[in-house]
């Protein structure tokens, strides 16, 4: 009997440093022609998870008398589902999403509240999480070709462009202190003179170790419980 418990848990362990030595695999591939849109967004573990999420379309619309923008998602094995957020509402759910990241940062997981929608609490968590992880870039493309229909103007638009990429990779080795590029990105912004005309390609991949995403998960629901523990504790010393 105790060899068996014994096996189970070695298999059991075996699994776990197996599972975190996979490389949980991202890539994002986004198209600009004019106004058509595409999003596709692929998650590998090989040789577990395959997925891939599209946005084929984000324009402009008009919801409640207010401009919205309108975005329609399309899983492989889901159904399509259409989201239509006002301006408004995009401030208002960025400023949750901020919110919710300081509140995890600060107090750990558990203590968000449970009314808050779940699939925010969970973004919230990666977003926390993501900047402590060791992130490789395994491929960065971006193609662009961009005219205003004025010659000045495009050449405006083409520095403005280029200081939004500096100001990015800017924000980027702020925030994550542990990027590092497997290869040189490749950007290229071309202008196009007297025409209006807006294109651009962008593919980028990027790697992450499945055991550091364990491991700083974990550390946030164990500091969770520990702060949660500790409430509860002081609450019934006081009374």
């Amino acid at each position: 009997m105790v060899f068996v418990l014994s096996l189970v848990i070695g298999l059991i362990i075996a699994c776990i440093i197996a599972i975190s030595r996979l490389e949980l695999e991202l890539g994002f591939f986004a198209l600009k022609n004019g106004s058509d849109d595409q999003l596709t967004i692929h998650v590998s573990l090989p040789p577990l998870v395959h997925r891939q999420i599209s946005y084929p379309v984000a324009e402009l619309v008009e919801k409640h008398g207010q401009l919205a923008t309108r975005l329609l998602r399309q899983a492989e094995d889901g159904p399509r589902q259409e989201y239509v957020y006002t301006l408004a509402e995009q401030q208002q759910l960025f400023q949750r999403l901020k919110t919710l990241i300081q509140q995890v940062r600060q107090s750990g997981f558990l203590r968000i509240k449970k009314s808050t929608d779940r699939q925010l609490r969970w973004t919230a968590l990666g977003a926390a999480i993501v900047p402590n992880l060791h992130i490789t870039v395994k491929e960065l493309v971006l193609q662009s070709r961009l005219g205003l229909g004025d010659a000045a103007l495009t050449g405006i638009g083409v520095g403005l462009v280029w200081s939004l990429l500096g100001l990015a990779t800017s924000l980027a080795q702020k925030h994550f202190q542990h990027l590092q590029f497997a290869a040189l990105p490749r950007i290229s912004i071309t202008p196009v003179f007297n025409e209006w005309l807006i294109q651009g390609r962008l593919r980028c991949i990027v790697s992450l170790r499945v055991g550091e995403i364990i491991f700083e998960g974990a550390k946030y629901l164990i500091r969770s419980r520990t702060l949660m523990r500790r409430d509860a504790s002081g609450n019934t010393t006081s009374h």
